[in-house]
Protein backbone atom coordinates (compact mmCIF):
# COMPACT_ATOMS: atom_id res chain seq x y z
CA UNK A 1 0.00 0.00 0.00
CA UNK A 2 2.85 2.39 0.74
CA UNK A 3 4.20 1.94 -2.79
CA UNK A 4 0.79 2.86 -4.20
CA UNK A 5 0.62 5.97 -2.03
CA UNK A 6 4.14 7.01 -3.06
CA UNK A 7 3.28 6.54 -6.73
CA UNK A 8 0.06 8.53 -6.33
CA UNK A 9 1.90 11.38 -4.67
CA UNK A 10 4.58 11.53 -7.34
CA UNK A 11 1.87 11.89 -9.97
CA UNK A 12 0.27 14.82 -8.13
CA UNK A 13 -2.60 13.07 -6.33
CA UNK A 14 -3.26 14.06 -2.73
CA UNK A 15 -2.02 11.60 -0.10
CA UNK A 16 -1.24 11.66 3.60
CA UNK A 17 2.50 11.46 2.82
CA UNK A 18 4.97 14.25 3.33
CA UNK A 19 8.05 14.20 1.10
CA UNK A 20 11.26 14.80 2.98
CA UNK A 21 14.89 14.74 1.94
CA UNK A 22 18.19 14.43 3.75
CA UNK A 23 19.74 16.61 1.04
CA UNK A 24 19.30 20.37 1.61
CA UNK A 25 19.72 21.19 -2.10
CA UNK A 26 16.99 18.74 -3.06
CA UNK A 27 14.73 20.25 -0.39
CA UNK A 28 15.38 23.77 -1.71
CA UNK A 29 14.70 22.68 -5.29
CA UNK A 30 11.32 21.16 -4.45
CA UNK A 31 10.41 24.08 -2.16
CA UNK A 32 10.80 26.48 -5.10
CA UNK A 33 9.81 24.21 -8.03
CA UNK A 34 6.44 25.10 -9.54
CA UNK A 35 5.88 21.54 -10.80
CA UNK A 36 2.77 20.38 -12.65
CA UNK A 37 0.37 21.07 -9.75
CA UNK A 38 1.11 24.78 -9.16
CA UNK A 39 0.10 27.41 -11.69
CA UNK A 40 1.58 30.48 -9.99
CA UNK A 41 4.73 31.11 -7.96
CA UNK A 42 4.50 30.90 -4.19
CA UNK A 43 6.91 31.16 -1.30
CA UNK A 44 8.65 27.87 -0.59
CA UNK A 45 9.65 26.66 2.85
CA UNK A 46 12.19 24.14 4.11
CA UNK A 47 11.77 22.69 7.59
CA UNK A 48 14.35 20.60 9.45
CA UNK A 49 13.14 17.60 11.46
CA UNK A 50 14.96 15.73 14.21
CA UNK A 51 13.73 12.16 13.82
CA UNK A 52 14.03 9.89 16.85
CA UNK A 53 15.53 6.53 15.80
CA UNK A 54 12.46 4.59 16.96
CA UNK A 55 10.29 6.50 14.44
CA UNK A 56 12.54 5.68 11.48
CA UNK A 57 11.17 2.66 9.62
CA UNK A 58 11.74 0.93 6.29
CA UNK A 59 9.08 0.66 3.59
CA UNK A 60 8.40 -3.02 4.38
CA UNK A 61 7.92 -2.49 8.13
CA UNK A 62 4.77 -3.94 9.70
CA UNK A 63 4.17 -0.62 11.49
CA UNK A 64 4.26 1.21 8.16
CA UNK A 65 1.82 -1.32 6.64
CA UNK A 66 -0.60 -0.64 9.49
CA UNK A 67 -0.68 3.09 9.00
CA UNK A 68 -0.48 3.01 5.18
CA UNK A 69 -3.51 0.73 4.94
CA UNK A 70 -5.64 3.37 6.63
CA UNK A 71 -5.94 4.68 3.05
CA UNK A 72 -8.25 1.72 2.34
CA UNK A 73 -10.64 2.71 5.11
CA UNK A 74 -13.66 5.02 4.79
CA UNK A 75 -13.77 8.35 6.63
CA UNK A 76 -16.30 6.90 9.06
CA UNK A 77 -14.03 3.93 9.79
CA UNK A 78 -11.04 6.23 10.34
CA UNK A 79 -13.16 8.32 12.73
CA UNK A 80 -14.10 5.16 14.62
CA UNK A 81 -10.43 4.14 14.89
CA UNK A 82 -9.59 7.62 16.18
CA UNK A 83 -12.35 7.35 18.81
CA UNK A 84 -11.02 3.93 19.84
CA UNK A 85 -7.57 5.47 20.29
CA UNK A 86 -8.96 8.38 22.31
CA UNK A 87 -10.87 6.02 24.59
CA UNK A 88 -7.66 4.20 25.51
CA UNK A 89 -5.35 7.21 25.69
CA UNK A 90 -4.50 6.29 29.29
CA UNK A 91 -2.15 3.51 28.23
CA UNK A 92 -2.06 2.20 24.67
CA UNK A 93 0.65 -0.29 25.57
CA UNK A 94 -1.46 -2.07 28.22
CA UNK A 95 -2.18 -5.66 27.13
CA UNK A 96 -5.90 -5.43 28.00
CA UNK A 97 -6.27 -2.20 25.99
CA UNK A 98 -4.48 -3.76 23.01
CA UNK A 99 -6.74 -6.81 23.19
CA UNK A 100 -9.88 -4.64 23.39
CA UNK A 101 -8.65 -2.50 20.48
CA UNK A 102 -8.11 -5.58 18.29
CA UNK A 103 -11.57 -6.97 19.08
CA UNK A 104 -13.19 -4.02 17.31
CA UNK A 105 -14.81 -4.78 13.94
CA UNK A 106 -13.14 -1.78 12.30
CA UNK A 107 -9.69 -3.01 13.37
CA UNK A 108 -10.51 -6.49 12.10
CA UNK A 109 -11.34 -4.90 8.72
CA UNK A 110 -8.03 -2.98 8.72
CA UNK A 111 -6.23 -6.22 9.55
CA UNK A 112 -7.82 -7.80 6.43
CA UNK A 113 -6.22 -5.13 4.25
CA UNK A 114 -2.84 -5.57 5.94
CA UNK A 115 -2.96 -9.35 5.64
CA UNK A 116 -3.86 -9.06 1.94
CA UNK A 117 -0.37 -7.62 1.35
CA UNK A 118 1.35 -9.47 4.21
CA UNK A 119 -0.28 -12.89 4.78
CA UNK A 120 2.14 -13.64 7.63
CA UNK A 121 0.98 -10.58 9.62
CA UNK A 122 -0.23 -11.68 13.06
CA UNK A 123 -3.87 -10.70 13.69
CA UNK A 124 -3.03 -8.31 16.51
CA UNK A 125 -2.09 -4.69 16.11
CA UNK A 126 -0.40 -2.27 18.47
CA UNK A 127 -2.67 0.83 18.53
CA UNK A 128 0.40 3.09 18.73
CA UNK A 129 1.25 2.11 15.15
CA UNK A 130 -1.79 4.08 13.97
CA UNK A 131 -1.24 7.22 16.00
CA UNK A 132 2.40 8.18 15.46
CA UNK A 133 4.11 9.55 12.33
CA UNK A 134 6.97 7.56 10.86
CA UNK A 135 9.97 8.58 8.82
CA UNK A 136 10.03 5.88 6.13
CA UNK A 137 13.07 4.90 4.11
CA UNK A 138 11.56 4.23 0.67
CA UNK A 139 12.06 1.41 -1.76
CA UNK A 140 14.51 2.53 -4.45
CA UNK A 141 12.11 2.11 -7.37
CA UNK A 142 12.42 5.21 -9.56
CA UNK A 143 14.90 7.86 -10.66
CA UNK A 144 13.75 10.28 -7.93
CA UNK A 145 14.96 7.82 -5.29
CA UNK A 146 18.54 8.14 -6.50
CA UNK A 147 18.92 11.14 -4.21
CA UNK A 148 18.70 10.36 -0.47
CA UNK A 149 15.12 11.10 0.51
CA UNK A 150 12.20 9.51 2.30
CA UNK A 151 8.51 9.84 2.93
CA UNK A 152 6.79 10.38 6.23
CA UNK A 153 3.49 8.64 6.88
Amino acid sequence: MLEKLVRMQHFGLPTRLLDVSRNALVALFFATDLGPVHSKPSDGMVTAFAIPPELAKYYDSDSVSCIANLANMTSEEKDEIYRLGESMSDDMSDDKNIEKFNESDVIKRLLQFIRAEKPYFQPIMNPMDLFVPYYVHPKMSNWRNLVPSSSTV
